[in-house]
């Protein structure tokens, strides 16, 4: 097995790798480097710094509408916590009103038959 990678149907051309590299290769001098970096650095000063501090405008465009998609999300957010609470609150008196032993029942079978003013006294004050 052998790792020439295959190029086409006969095999890799090695002119056409190395006419590929040649055009391809970064540049070697050191001026090309420098040239490169005065140039960079010309637009920038031509701009006045301007570059530097434009790449935020796009979105400075979109900030009204994230804050209103945040207010909306925030409403629905406080209706939906807002409804489960009630619903909670529902679901818990009804718990209460409708259990399967009624009071007087309870107080009954605490009491005996006949319950006296002072059982449901207690019954009436303890949590």
């Amino acid at each position: 097995m052998t790792s020439d990678h295959r190029i086409g149907p006969e095999g890799r051309d090695d002119e056409v790798t190395r006419s590929l590299r040649r055009m391809y290769a970064a540049p070697g001098t050191e001026q090309y480097w420098r040239d490169l970096e005065e140039r960079i650095m010309a637009r920038i000063a031509a701009d006045g710094g301007a570059a530097g501090r434009s790449w935020w405008l796009p979105l400075a465009r979109w900030a009204r509408t994230g804050a209103a998609a945040a207010a909306i999300a925030l409403f629905v957010a406080g209706v939906a916590l807002w409804r489960e609470r009630e619903l909670r609150e529902r679901s818990a008196i009804e718990t209460v009103l409708l259990q399967a032993n009624p009071p007087m029942s309870q107080l009954a079978a605490a009491a005996g038959t006949a319950p006296d003013s002072e059982t449901v006294l207690r019954y009436i004050l303890t949590p």
